[in-house]
C-alpha cells in the first residue's frame, strides 16, 4: 500500500505539494521589515490550549529568526469576532504579513480583503477559507489523508480481523473545508476497495469533542451493535469513542484517525489494545510550510495560491522512529 511507501520520507522531511496557480511575491520592494533587517508577522492561532496549537506555535517561535520573521502572535480562541478583531489590529500596526488558521471559512473573509485591500499579504495555515483572495492558502492535502488511514485500515483489517469490518465515522460537520474532506477520503477509499465484508455502516456528527463524541458512539452501539472499528477526525473524537466502548464492555473495537498528543502517542508505544494507529498532519510540518511560503513571497519569489503538505501514518510499528518528545518539549 502506498502508505508504506512514504513512511520514512514523511517522518525525517517535508513532502511538498504545489497547486494551482502561483502568485507573485512583492517584485523586489522594500517593505517595513527589512528596514530594519525582519519582517514583523502576525499570526492569529485557532486555539492555543489544543496540544496541536501548542506545538505549531512553539515552532513558529523557535523558526522565527531563520526566516528573519519578528512574531506578533494572538489566539482566536474559536472566536471569530475576536480573530477579525486581531486582523484588523495587526493592520492597523502595519505588520508586514499575516498568517491565521481561521476560525470560520468565510465570516473572515472581510477582514482579509481589507487586509489585501491595504496592501497587507495574508496567508491562510491549517484550513482553507472560502475566497481566493489571500496570497496563499497553506494546508495539508486533506483527502489523502483520510485516503492513508483508510490504506492502513483494509491492510489491518485484512491481517488482524480476518478480513471483515463494520466501521463507524465519528465526523465534524462545522468544518466543511476541513474534517469532512478527510472524512470523505477515508469513506470513499473503503468503498472504493469494493470488499463486501467491509462496510461503512453509520457516519455522525462527533462535533470534535470528546463529550458528544462519547455520546453519539453509545448511540452508534446501540443502533450498530456490530460495530468493530471506529474512524475519530480528531484524538478527541477517537478519546471520546474509546470511553464509550470500554464503558459498554466493548474492548474489542478497533479505534483509528487523526492523533496528536501525548496521550495518542504513548498509547501507540503502549500498544494500546483499542488505539491502533493515527494519520499525523504535524504541526511542525505545517508550521515550516507556512513560513516558507511566506518568506518566498515576501522576497519577491512566486508562491502557489494553495501549497499542500503530506501527513503521515504512526502506528505501534514505526512509533519510535518518531522523535515526538523533541516537539513536545519545544512547548511554552
Amino acid at each position: 500500500m502506498r502508505y508504506k511507501k512514504m513512511l520514512i520520507a514523511l517522518l525525517v522531511a517535508s513532502m511538498l505539494i504545489f497547486t494551482a496557480a502561483c502568485t507573485s511575491g512583492n517584485n523586489g520592494e522594500t517593505t517595513k521589515g527589512e528596514d530594519d533587517g525582519k519582517f514583523v508577522i502576525g499570526i492569529s492561532l485557532l486555539y492555543r490550549q489544543d496540544e496541536y496549537y501548542k506545538d505549531l506555535e512553539a515552532t513558529f517561535i523557535n523558526t522565527a529568526e531563520k526566516y528573519g520573521f519578528e512574531l506578533k502572535i494572538q489566539d482566536a480562541n474559536l472566536d471569530l469576532a475576536k480573530q477579525i478583531s486581531q486582523i484588523e489590529d495587526f493592520v492597523t500596526m502595519g505588520v508586514d504579513a499575516i498568517a491565521f488558521a481561521p476560525v470560520d471559512a468565510s465570516g473572515v473573509v472581510p477582514a482579509v480583503e481589507e487586509a489585501m485591500d491595504k496592501g497587507i499579504p495574508v496567508f491562510v495555515f491549517d484550513s482553507r477559507i472560502e475566497s481566493d483572495v489571500p496570497v496563499s492558502q497553506i494546508t495539508f492535502d486533506l483527502y489523502n489523508d483520510g485516503s492513508i488511514m483508510a490504506d492502513w485500515a483494509l491492510d489491518y483489517i485484512d491481517s488482524d480481523m480476518g478480513g471483515k469490518c463494520n466501521i463507524a465515522i465519528l465526523d465534524f460537520a462545522a468544518e466543511p473545508n476541513g474534517s469532512v474532506i478527510r472524512s470523505n477520503g477515508f469513506q470513499e477509499t473503503i468503498e472504493k476497495a469494493g470488499k463486501s465484508d467491509i462496510k461503512i455502516v453509520t457516519r455522525q456528527d462527533g462535533e470534535a469533542s470528546r463529550t458528544a463524541s462519547m455520546e453519539k458512539m453509545e448511540n452508534i452501539l446501540t443502533a450498530h451493535s456490530e460495530v468493530n472499528m471506529v474512524f475519530g477526525i480528531n484524538f478527541d473524537t477517537c478519546a471520546g469513542a474509546k470511553a464509550a466502548c470500554v464503558s459498554a464492555g466493548r474492548e474489542d473495537i478497533v479505534v483509528v484517525g487523526l492523533g496528536w498528543g501525548v496521550e495518542a502517542f504513548e498509547a501507540l508505544e503502549n500498544d494500546d489494545p483499542m488505539y491502533k494507529s493515527w494519520f499525523v498532519p504535524a504541526p511542525t510540518v505545517l508550521a515550516e510550510n507556512t513560513f516558507d511560503v511566506m518568506s518566498a513571497y515576501l522576497k519577491g519569489e512566486d508562491v502557489p495560491e494553495s501549497f499542500e503538505g503530506q501527513s503521515f501514518i504512526l502506528d505501534a510499528s514505526n512509533i519510535d522512529e518518531y522523535d515526538w518528545r523533541a516537539i513536545v518539549a519545544l512547548r511554552k
